[in-house]
């Protein structure tokens, strides 16, 4: 978020009508509370106009009119800055073209997880990472020439499901599968959470009720619900080995991991405090070979 602000102060992007930040998360939102700050403080500044869409994920109707209310909101925002009206069809339009986009991405992940798998875990994490990142159509054409796996090799390996931090990179992965391994799924919102669920139908009412729903990520369900989601993703991908990978600084998946360990019914093991982007060789061997000590069992 520094790097995106520090960009935006630049004016690296070109010229922006303006900026829309999510609440997704904390960072997000203190890049938007900064923003809001220096053209308080500095309103003769070069920075774009800032907007916040601050969606809510709790399961009740109040949530819903709430992220309702923002999204007009937001339709508002964009059509001042823009001088245009967002049309009923152009919404349509978006809708269907983002539900054919999250399809081939449910396609292209399948390939990861058939027996054998025709994709590593690395090739999936590296096509999800392209989401948001080209034009829709490219996007949704690659997806579709990968879907139906034509000249794809047989990869061989234990299966392994990644859980705890978000990877934004491949590097990980790819530690991973150069040992042997294949990884087959994940529940960071990196990965399969972040295609998510399609939108029913082109309204505000159902953009509001997806982003609602959209997935058991860490703040937006229990640990419960989570170690439920991810037990069901462990069967459905066939895993042999459940993998927690921490962070340095990141607590949180040292949580979810004993009610993990107690809903999937394979091995659990765990890694902690890595560096951002890397792993610990000797660690990960431990853990992908079953030589973890006791204790660090136990913990899991």
């Amino acid at each position: 978020m520094r790097a995106l602000l520090a960009g935006l102060l630049d004016q690296r992007f070109g010229p922006l009508a303006g900026v829309v930040v999510s609440s997704d998360c904390d960072a997000s939102q203190r890049l938007f509370y900064v923003m809001r700050e220096i053209h308080r403080v500095e309103p003769g500044t070069a920075l774009p106009p800032v907007h916040l869409v601050d969606v809510l994920h709790l399961p009740r109707p109040s949530t819903l009119r709430y992220n309702v209310t923002r999204l007009r909101q937001l339709q508002a925002v964009v059509e001042e800055w823009t001088g245009r009206r967002v049309t009923a069809q152009q919404l349509a339009a978006a809708v269907t073209a983002h539900n054919a986009e999250r399809r081939g991405y449910r396609e292209m992940v399948a390939l990861r997880r058939s027996h054998p798998p025709r994709l590593s875990g690395q090739e999936a994490l590296a096509v999800l990472g392209v989401k948001g990142r080209l034009p829709l159509g490219e996007l949704v054409t690659l997806l579709t020439d990968l879907a139906g796996g034509e000249g794809l090799p047989e990869r061989a390996g234990r299966r392994v499901f990644v859980t705890g931090s978000s990877h934004d990179s491949t590097d990980v992965y790819r530690e991973i599968e150069h040992r042997g391994a294949v990884v087959v799924g994940e529940d960071h919102d990196h990965g399969e959470l972040h295609v998510g669920a399609d939108v029913r139908e082109a309204t505000l009412e159902a953009l509001a009720e997806r982003y609602r729903d959209n997935g058991p990520t860490p703040h937006r369900a229990s640990m419960q619900e989570r170690a439920e989601h991810t037990a069901a993703a462990v069967r459905r991908t066939g895993a042999e080995l459940l993998l927690s990978y921490a962070r340095e600084r990141d607590d949180a998946p040292a949580w979810d991991v004993p009610h993990q360990a107690a809903a999937v019914g394979v091995r659990t093991a765990t890694l902690t405090a890595q560096p951002y982007g890397a792993v610990d060789p000797a660690a990960l061997e431990q853990a992908l070979t079953g030589d973890q000590p006791a204790e660090q069992e136990a913990r899991a």
